[in-house]
């Protein structure tokens, strides 16, 4: 529903944009952004938006609103939200000049990763708070948080959905020192395991779509 990706739209780009989100300065404001995240559990294209915005800080409002519209889309419109995400990707995998940690501290004013688990901690339903600490891990990892925050984020993670195929992934990538770019040494077998560890996370990320849409590049 996109008055989801609005309110995930408002606190990324609204409200930590701006200032600190703080729990309880305004309840109802407070209440949308809850129930978005909790529909972030099941809806993998409003997840997708959010992962997004925090890996490109810079990311417009139209972008957004393709990526976390996917489902309701035209099958053209979905290659393109599937484009805008892979390119992202390639970009935190490949490019050691995207450095996600340093955007997302200009951009920001706060840790997002830890605003993720705050805002989980609102959801009721400990299942249901999957997505918020799906975000909170995929981020952590993204800007090369410390080995134990980022492990922090994971058991988390495996506490309310243990088969979760991005709490895999991204424990693959912790056990086999999987960085992104900006922060892999300039090795080329690091590379060549980054390469795979890509195409997991692709898959997990990227590529949770309907089926037969394939990958256009």
């Amino acid at each position: 529903m996109m008055e989801h990706a609005d309110a995930m739209w408002n606190l990324l780009d609204t409200t930590m944009r701006h200032h600190a989100w703080r729990l309880h300065d305004d309840e109802m404001r407070d209440r949308s952004y809850s129930e978005a995240a909790r529909a972030m559990t099941a809806d993998h294209a409003l997840y997708d938006a959010v992962v997004a915005k925090v890996i490109d800080p810079q990311l417009d409002h139209d972008r957004f609103m393709l990526l976390a519209g996917r489902p309701n889309l035209d099958p053209h419109a979905r290659l393109q939200a599937a484009d805008v995400m892979l390119d992202l990707m390639d970009k935190v995998m490949h490019q050691s000049s995207w450095n996600v940690r340093a955007r997302m501290q200009r951009y920001y004013y706060q840790d997002v990763p830890t605003a993720f688990m705050v805002l989980a901690a609102t959801i009721p339903e400990a299942a249901d708070r999957a997505g918020a600490y799906r975000a909170a891990a995929f981020c952590s990892w993204a800007a090369d948080d410390p080995a134990m925050v980022f492990k922090a984020h994971l058991d988390r993670l495996w506490e309310v959905t243990p088969g979760d195929q991005m709490r895999r992934a991204l424990s693959r990538a912790f056990a086999n020192n999987i960085l992104p770019a900006f922060a892999r040494p300039d090795d080329p077998d690091m590379a060549a395991r980054a390469r795979h560890a890509r195409e997991d996370l692709g898959d997990d990320v990227a590529l949770q779509r309907e089926p037969g849409m394939g990958v256009h590049r």
